[in-house]
């Protein structure tokens, strides 16, 4: 996942907009839409959570999405899984990844 985040508009725009607050060691927050078809497909929107540089360079952060049918979605598949996430078939859950974005990668993001 780190090196598809590097890739990803919505990561870079979140990276640039933070840089600051992370060299003062705050961890920072936000959402994405992937870009990428594969991570798109599995997961679509996500939120980035404490986001922040360890001692030796190194990008941490913690990536974290629902896996449920949204209510009031268009797309016919996502109705089709939220009918049967009504009935109680489909059960919602959390998923959180971690990533860490080696220094030498972090040049990557721009």
């Amino acid at each position: 996942m780190a090196k598809v985040l590097v890739k990803e508009s919505g990561f870079k725009k979140i990276y640039e907009q933070s840089k600051t607050k992370m060299k003062n060691n705050l961890e920072v927050e936000g959402s994405l839409n992937f870009e990428d078809t594969n991570f798109y497909n599995a997961l679509g929107s996500v939120d980035i959570k404490q986001m922040k540089y360890r001692k030796n360079g190194d990008l941490e952060l913690y990536v974290t999405d629902v896996y449920d049918f949204n209510k009031n979605d268009n797309n016919p598949m996502v109705r089709a899984g939220r009918r049967l996430q009504d009935r109680g078939e489909i059960k919602p859950y959390f998923i959180v990844y971690h990533v860490i974005i080696p220094k030498k990668e972090i040049r990557n993001i721009r």
